[in-house]
């Protein structure tokens, strides 16, 4: 989780400038964490202590940890955040008030609106465009072939999106579809959660299949991923103005 963190951190040529940030940001929230313990150690430690045994947990079962196990706790980072904003000004102005309650109150609307410009991204996309992949695999399918669908998208699409498309639990009864169709489609999502918990099913997709197209949506990391088996892929594609180069 850190590793990737920092991988996006420095992605781009405001990644030095993101790390500032980030770096003022842990300062101004242990400041923030501080002062609340002065006041009452109980009250702070509830505010820190679930995300700790969380991720603690997360841990110990090697499960990933993935930023959304943290929604529940962001009630509380930003109550100590806020008061971080409070606390750094007053300590910078030696306390003078009201010029530090003000500079506070100025530094969390400014935080506010911040927060509120990034929202027109998450209705720009999709959570994740799982009808998107769908009718892309169908457009472009040729009679006889197979559609396969296997990890969390397989409970979506089994569900939800197209019951009929069936889904392959492991390699074997992956293996298995392969060999009675002659051409494979395969859609999959959140690649990291497959390569953990399928780890033997990951290995024969990046063996078997090709990345044919991803669609990507407003949850990071989950893309939906439109795979044709490497061997077998003798058709073109259908083009429309509406898709993406096919990598």
């Amino acid at each position: 989780m850190l590793g990737e963190i920092l991988r996006n951190l420095f992605l781009g040529s405001g990644g030095a400038a993101i790390l500032l940030a980030a770096l003022a940001g842990l300062g101004i929230g242990l400041a923030g964490l501080i002062d609340l313990s002065k006041r009452d150690i109980g009250v702070a430690a509830a505010l820190v202590l679930p995300a700790v045994l969380s991720a603690a947990l997360m841990t110990a079962l090697s499960h990933n940890l993935w930023p959304r196990f943290f929604f529940f706790c962001m009630g509380f980072a930003v109550i100590v955040f806020a008061r971080g904003l409070h606390i750094v000004p007053a300590l910078l102005l030696s306390n003078r008030q009201p010029a530090a309650s003000v500079c506070g109150t100025v530094l969390c609307a400014a935080l506010i609106a911040g927060s509120a410009a990034g929202l027109p991204r998450y209705y720009a996309l999709p959570k994740q465009d799982y009808r998107g992949a769908r009718d892309y695999v169908e457009r472009n399918r040729q009679p006889g072939s197979a559609i396969v669908t296997v990890g969390l998208a397989a409970t979506v699409y089994h569900s939800y999106v197209s019951p009929d498309w069936p889904v392959a639990n492991d390699a074997a009864e992956l293996q298995r579809i392969r060999a009675a169709h002659e051409t494979v489609w395969l859609v999959y999502t959140l690649p990291a959660q497959l390569k953990a918990a399928s780890p033997y099913l990951w290995d024969s997709i990046e063996k078997n299949f090709e990345v044919v197209k991803t669609f990507p949506g407003s949850l990071g990391g989950g893309q939906v991923v439109v795979c044709r088996d490497r061997s077998r892929n003798s058709y073109p594609l259908a083009r429309s103005t509406s898709d993406a180069k096919v990598r």
